[in-house]
C-alpha cells in the first residue's frame, strides 16, 4: 500500500513507493522522488510535467549515466532452480502444451544475466546481488558486457516512468499521462534526426 505521512516537524515518511526500494534504478527512484516532492509542495501541473519532459528527453538522447540505470536484484537460489517446469495444480503433474512439450516458467531477467555471468567464468552463488543494464542490442547484460548504449524504449516505458506514473494518477486522478509519456523507437529516431539537424 502506498502512503505518505507528514509529521508536525518537517519529517517526511514514505512507504510503498519505489524510491525506497532497492530493485529499481537510481534514475527511476530519483524521478519519482522529484515529482512527489513537487506535488507535495503544490507546484503547478505544468511544472511537474516539465520535470518529466526533461528526464524523458535525457533518456531518449542516451544522456543517462551508467550508474543511474543499473538495476540490482538478488538471486535467491541456484540458476537451475528457476528453470523448473510448470506443475498443474489439479493433477500435480507437469503442465503440457498442445504439442506435448512441457510449459516452463518465465526466467527472470536478473537470472538470465546471472547465467551469462556464469558462462563467462564468473562465480554466481545464491544470495548474490546481480547488477545489469538493458543494452540496446544485447538485451539485459551484466555491466562487463554493456556496449554503452542502453535500450531507451525499455528503460523509459518499463524501468523509469511507471513508478512516477503511479504518483501522477494518485495526484491528478483520471487524467491520462501514459499516451504522452510513451517512448517508441519511431519517436526516438525522429527526435535524434531533429537533434542532428538543429546542431548541424
Amino acid at each position: 500500500m502506498m502512503g505518505i505521512r507528514i509529521y508536525e516537524k518537517p519529517i517526511l515518511s514514505i512507504t510503498g513507493l519505489e524510491m525506497i526500494r532497492g530493485d529499481w534504478s537510481n534514475i527511476a527512484k530519483n524521478l519519482q522522488k522529484e515529482v512527489t516532492l513537487a506535488i507535495l509542495n503544490e507546484e503547478p501541473e505544468n511544472r511537474v510535467c516539465r520535470i518529466i519532459d526533461s528526464m524523458m528527453s535525457k533518456t531518449i538522447f542516451n544522456e543517462l549515466p551508467t550508474d543511474d540505470i543499473v538495476i540490482t536484484q538478488r538471486i535467491k537460489d541456484t540458476i537451475e532452480s528457476y528453470k523448473t517446469p510448470v506443475i498443474d495444480k489439479k493433477t500435480g503433474e507437469r503442465k503440457l502444451k498442445a504439442n506435448g512439450e512441457p510449459y516452463k516458467k518465465a526466467i527472470p531477467q536478473h537470472v538470465k544475466v546471472a547465467e551469462l555471468m556464469r558462462d563467462s567464468g564468473e562465480e554466481v552463488v545464491p544470495g548474490m546481488l546481480i547488477e545489469y543494464i538493458f543494452d540496446e542490442e544485447k538485451g539485459p547484460v551484466p555491466l562487463s558486457m554493456y556496449s554503452g548504449v542502453y535500450d531507451k524504449e525499455i528503460y523509459w516505458n518499463r524501468k523509469i516512468f511507471p513508478p512516477t506514473y503511479r504518483v501522477l494518477t494518485a495526484a491528478f486522478g483520471t487524467k491520462d499521462f501514459s499516451t504522452h509519456y510513451t517512448v517508441k523507437k519511431k519517436k526516438i529516431k525522429m527526435d535524434e534526426e531533429l537533434s542532428k539537424w538543429i546542431t548541424s
